[in-house]
């Protein structure tokens, strides 16, 4: 695959998110920001100026949010995976906790996961189909008939469930791939977070088409290789802006072995303590040989959520997507601001 060709798998990935067919013309990542994500000459010149830019596309469901962001950083690719695979230092200032997680996963490596008193106190009048945790069935129902909710310990046995569960899923996964996703049980209607990802996939045709690889491994993970790509899990707890939530996700790092200058990072949420029933995050590190000395940092996430449709979800919708939005926002600007800041102070000094 070609560099025209890679930035045109990105082209029409924004363009299907955004309810529009990609079109012919130029793929440098300054025109394809013009022509295809529809930036304006005020956002255009703000990126050629190295500032993050990120807005929200439109979807054909009201509970799909998707958006879109870009910055130039000036640093090599390579940095930045390096930089990346060391997610507990390089995110530590945008999560409240995280944990990059051991392969195989060990129970330890949830031990400090905490989750808001606010959740421990909501799981109290937990049951199928209403909680404001999303579970699944077999867990809501140990919380109804098992925890002894007058007993002193009740908090610190709560975390430590909710802990044990976040392994479970991670070991399920890990042995499982996506068959063994959870079924949410917190709403009336079961959530089959298998079917909500296979959905955001499908969705993104382009992704067959130029990176074929990349979509086989994430549909059927454990069961495929991947060359030229390293996984990691890790779990975060992050500030959203409505409720800190907890998150696992399952990393993919995937530099295609034929291709200089081109990368991505496909990060695939496993589990969410509210919201998002499903996400999937691709930051694509595209060079550009009209501007040496760096690339571009384009990151494109999608998820779908709770409570965003019918008129009910008119507000939350508003929030959900301010939410992401500004996270994307923060992404950019963070990864940006850390990665420039060390490739300056490695860089050797010579004496006058």
């Amino acid at each position: 695959m070609t560099a025209t060709q890679f930035l045109a798998l990105l082209v029409g990935t924004v363009a299907l998110l955004a309810s529009k067919q990609p079109e012919p013309g130029s793929t440098r990542p300054i025109d394809f920001l013009r022509n295809r994500v529809g930036l304006d000459d005020r956002q255009l010149q703000a990126v050629e100026d190295g500032e993050a830019v990120a807005i929200v596309l439109d979807t054909s469901l009201d509970r799909e949010v998707a958006v879109f962001g870009v910055v130039w950083v000036a640093a090599p690719i390579e940095r930045y995976l390096s930089l990346y695979q060391d997610i507990e230092e390089f995110e530590a200032s945008a999560s409240l906790q995280i944990r990059k997680v051991s392969q195989p996963p060990e129970l330890v490596d949830f031990a400090d996961m905490t989750f808001p008193e606010e959740d421990l106190e909501d799981l109290r009048d937990c049951k199928v189909g209403d909680c404001e945790i999303k579970l699944g069935q077999e867990s809501l129902e140990h919380l109804r008939l098992d925890v002894d909710w007058s007993s002193g310990d009740a908090i610190d046995e709560l975390n430590a469930f909710l802990r044990e569960r976040a392994f479970g899923y991670a070991v399920e996964y890990r042995n499982g791939g996506n068959q063994a996703l959870a079924v949410y049980r917190d709403k009336e209607r079961p959530t089959f977070v298998t079917k909500e990802f296979q959905g955001l996939l499908e969705n993104t045709p382009l992704l067959p088409l130029y990176l074929p690889a990349l979509h086989r491994y994430l549909l059927e993970y454990p069961n495929v290789e991947l060359p030229g790509a390293e996984d990691f899990f890790y779990w975060a707890k992050n500030d959203f802006g409505l409720k800190p939530i907890v998150r696992l996700s399952h990393v993919t790092i995937y530099r295609p072995p034929d291709r200089d200058g081109q990368a991505v990072i496909a990060s695939k949420q496993l589990y969410s303590s509210h919201y998002f029933h499903t996400a999937l995050e691709l930051r694509f590190l595209i060079e550009d040989a009209e501007r040496p000395g760096g690339f571009y940092f384009m990151n494109l996430n999608r998820s779908r959520s709770d409570g965003l449709e019918g008129f009910k979800g008119l507000f939350t919708r508003g929030k959900v997507k301010s939410g992401a939005r500004d996270g994307i926002q923060k992404v950019l600007e963070h990864s940006k601001r850390t990665l420039e800041e060390k490739t300056k102070t490695s860089r050797p000094t010579t004496e006058r």
